[in-house]
């Protein structure tokens, strides 16, 4: 749940930055290799707080949330999110190894590939909204 997720993260952002100023990695490194959970959380949060809605307040609008209410099960989601998950270590990983151009490029990649992928589940959520409502 959300309290343990609160440790977690603290715990991943200070071993990211750690690493980074051990010189282990590259500072987008670790954003990378967190990526799912940090762009899912951080457009949720910057939709919320366009809409001036509070923060703390409980609301089911994060990606995987609105998958699930677009009819996917527990068990495919969590297959689809270690998915993503592993291909973004494992691309983390190759890239410590790449060039500055291969990484600029593959994090641009990484930034257009998310971009679509939240279009896609807005978009997906919103057509499953209207089929519920009758609209479709």
């Amino acid at each position: 749940g959300d309290a343990g997720s609160i440790s977690l993260g603290f715990l991943a952002a200070v071993l990211g930055l750690d690493g980074w100023q051990t010189g282990a990695w590259d500072a987008w490194f670790p954003f990378l290799v967190f990526s799912p959970f940090v762009v899912d959380a951080s457009v949720t949060l910057i939709r919320r707080t366009v809409r001036r809605e509070r923060a703390w307040r409980a609301h089911r609008e994060h990606g995987y949330q609105k998958l699930v209410q677009c009819g996917w099960s527990h068990r495919k989601l969590a297959l689809a999110e270690y998915a993503l998950m592993l291909a973004c270590s494992g691309s983390a990983l190759a890239l410590l190894q790449a060039g500055h151009g291969i990484q600029a490029f593959t994090l641009v990649a990484w930034a257009a590939g998310y971009a679509g992928l939240i279009v896609w589940i807005d978009r997906k959520w919103k057509y499953g909204a209207m089929r519920r409502e009758g609209q479709a």
